[in-house]
């Protein structure tokens, strides 16, 4: 699955406000997979997702759902281009899935804690 959209934040400012985001979902399924108590493997799927900000540099994360099927997640910085390169970051993240408008879409609002630390 792949997911398209925008990047607000609460205070309308930072590099990363009004950046493009894509992500993209790998999603395994197997015998008793969708069991979150399976002790071989709780991940049910491997997100990335991109920030591209205006001047088109990027940050890469790698986010992991909660195992138990909640709407929460962690994510880490795993790569940087441009004025990013080198850059380190962790999140947490709160899914809220509002009524879809038009029927057979879906719509998504992702709350994130974000912490990013520049090379030193």
């Amino acid at each position: 699955m792949e997911i398209f959209g925008v990047r607000v934040n609460d205070s309308n400012d930072g590099p990363f406000n009004g950046a493009s985001t894509y992500i993209a979902v790998l999603h395994y399924e197997n015998k008793g997979f969708n069991n979150t108590a399976n002790p071989v493997d709780p991940v049910r799927a491997r997100d990335y997702e991109v920030w591209t900000d205006k001047a088109g540099d990027k940050v890469i994360w790698e986010l992991t759902d909660d195992p138990s099927g909640a709407a929460v997640g962690t994510a880490r910085l795993i790569d940087g281009t441009g004025k990013y390169t080198g850059w380190q970051g962790s999140m947490e993240y709160t899914l809220q899935y509002p009524k879809p408008f038009p029927e057979g879409t879906a719509r998504g609002i992702c709350r994130e804690v974000v912490k990013l630390e520049g090379p030193q």
